[in-house]
């Protein structure tokens, strides 16, 4: 699931791996590199010019273009890095140059470009195929007959090498350059507003929409709840397996009025499903697509900041059955500001129950990487997104968990049993749920780690330090604390015994978090005004039975359930 999120934070190197102690030639090496992954001829590699400082690094770039520089790094650990003049942010999940140069001599010798059409099309996408970069001689966007021929050469570039606004300057120029080379010029239209576009890569298949709704989710969208929405935009993918769809999932965006929502696709054995994520989970303003990645399924929302100015945020929609309750959350991976004037690049990703990396650098340069605790959940539709930090000061500042953290007055739980006493081997008195705030009454010493005791309403009990935010900046949230609605009118019980009595009736509808889990029951918090992204400590508290409410992992999703 994290495989992207590598992918991005791998900080524009070129990792080669463990060299040999004895023999090494970090001349031939490069050379060997020039040729065999960087796709140069044996003429082209034998007019580089190379450098040696001497410390550890060997420079090298073609003799008629000293600003084009590679440069191969021996560290004390016998590890070689090389970094290139093309590299992107991205370029673990594509090909790269090696596979762009191979392919573009080809085009050239048989005239691709010259004469584009049906058979070029054709043999374009044959060598792409044949080149292993997923893709089977069937529809890819932008490369296809009906395209422009200079709308085949830029997508080819983007196939290859990444979106452009992560495209380094000579990138940009090579693309440029190859255009000229056969008179093309890209039209400054703009991107159609409306239309499906299908394409297939390897096993999987990816439908993009733009303000067209693809047949196949006519009746996912014909639903109540989206009266009156109008589709902006969206994409799926699907695995083509024979024995799950559980793997078949997507986005899409609606706007109504002025707010935009944001849902999540998935198949089912009835066909495509749709769940919201939450109407302040997308930038009110600034014009936007989704987007599929085509390797590993990942999701990028991508937004147009200015004409020069791109920020994405890479999604996975987190969807699946959990004892008979629907899991769909939209976990955030990582989000990437690009500024093409300036030449600053700006990320910061997730991982599951560790902190947020801060990465700062400039486009097709190194990153530079923080650890931090960022107080801001890795998932859309809790906090605002608007509130998603964006620079690394930002990242640093940012806060949208409860004050009373700060002082150690407040923990979350990380999905921890709470004990009757200081020892695992006290009575259970239930799970507490993964961003269950706690409050902390005080710490009593542990054999291997404190023991924070705390109460919740009438509930009171231990739960160990080491599955808490305990003693940490910020806490590790990836998965929203999952609610509630009442099917009728319901108890809520102080206690699971038969003589324990009911604090009060909810009325059907009635929404709550579920904080605990005890066999048959929740315990939960009833808010005492509208339904916020973190539980109530001062709502009220008890039990329900698990059979008398409907669970999700938002609030907005119980509106879309039936009672």
């Amino acid at each position: 699931m994290k495989k992207l999120c590598f992918c991005l934070f791998a900080a524009c190197l070129f990792v080669c791996g463990a060299w040999a102690e004895e023999a090494f030639d970090p001349l031939a090496y490069a050379r060997g590199c020039l040729t065999e992954v960087l796709g140069y001829t044996e003429e082209q590699a034998a007019a580089f010019v190379f450098s040696d400082d001497g410390e550890g690094t060997l420079t090298f770039w073609p003799d008629t273009r000293p600003d084009l520089q590679y440069a191969l790094r021996c560290d004390g650990e016998r590890r070689r890095e090389m970094t290139s003049p093309f590299n992107t942010l991205d370029w673990v999940t594509h090909p790269g140059e090696g596979v762009l140069r191979d392919v573009l001599r080809r085009a050239e010798a048989e005239r691709w470009f010259s004469d584009w059409g049906t058979d070029a099309s054709d043999a374009l996408l044959r060598a792409l195929s044949e080149a292993d970069t997923l893709v089977d001689a069937a529809v890819c966007s932008g490369l296809t007959a009906g395209d422009p021929a200079a709308q085949a050469v830029n997508a080819l570039f983007t196939f290859l090498c990444g979106p452009e606004y992560l495209w380094p300057a000579p990138l940009t120029e090579w693309r440029d350059e190859t255009l000229a080379r056969y008179g093309l010029a890209l039209s400054d239209a703009p991107t159609p507003e409306t239309g499906v576009r299908r394409a297939h890569y390897g096993r999987s298949d990816v439908v993009t929409f733009t303000r067209e709704t693809p047949e196949e989710l006519r009746a996912a969208f014909d639903r109540p709840e989206l009266t009156g929405w109008k589709l902006l935009c969206g994409s799926y993918r699907t695995m083509g397996l024979d024995n799950s769809r559980a793997q078949d999932k997507g986005l899409a965006a609606f706007e109504k009025d002025g707010r935009r929502l944001l849902t999540i696709l998935a198949a089912g054995d009835n066909g495509w499903e749709v769940w919201p994520v939450g109407e302040n989970a997308l930038y009110p303003d600034a014009d936007f697509t989704i987007e599929c990645d085509r390797s590993v399924g990942f999701f990028a929302i991508v937004y147009t900041l200015s004409d020069h100015e791109t920020a994405v945020f890479h999604v996975y929609p987190d969807t699946y059955a959990f004892e008979g309750a629907l899991h769909m959350s939209c976990t955030v991976s990582a989000y990437l500001r690009a500024d093409g004037a300036t030449g600053e690049q700006f990320m910061i990703s997730s991982t599951v129950s560790q902190p947020w990396h801060v990465w700062t650098g400039r486009i097709g340069g190194p990153m530079t990487r923080n650890d931090r605790m960022v107080r801001y959940p890795a998932f859309l539709g809790g906090a605002d997104v608007r509130d998603f930090p964006t620079t690394e000061a930002e990242a640093e500042a940012v806060d949208v968990f409860p004050g009373a953290m700060d002082g150690g007055s407040l923990v979350m739980a990380n999905g921890v049993h709470l004990r009757a006493k200081t020892s695992s081997r006290s009575a259970d008195l239930g799970m507490l749920r993964t961003g269950v705030l706690l409050p902390v009454l005080d710490v009593k010493k542990g054999s291997e780690a404190p023991w924070i005791h705390t109460r919740l309403g009438r509930l009171e009990g231990y739960v160990s330090s080491n599955y808490t935010s305990y003693g940490q900046d910020a806490p590790s949230m990836y998965m929203p604390v999952r609610v509630a609605k009442a099917k009728g009118d319901i108890p809520l019980k102080n206690g699971v015994g038969l003589l324990d009595g009911t604090a009060r009736t909810l009325p059907a509808g009635t929404k709550m978090h579920i904080l605990l889990e005890d066999g048959k029951w929740f315990y939960v918090s009833v808010p005492r005004g509208g339904m916020d992204w973190l539980p109530d400590l001062n709502g009220d508290f008890g039990y329900v039975k698990k059979a008398d409410v409907l669970e999700a992992c938002l609030s907005c999703q119980l509106d879309w359930l039936g009672e």
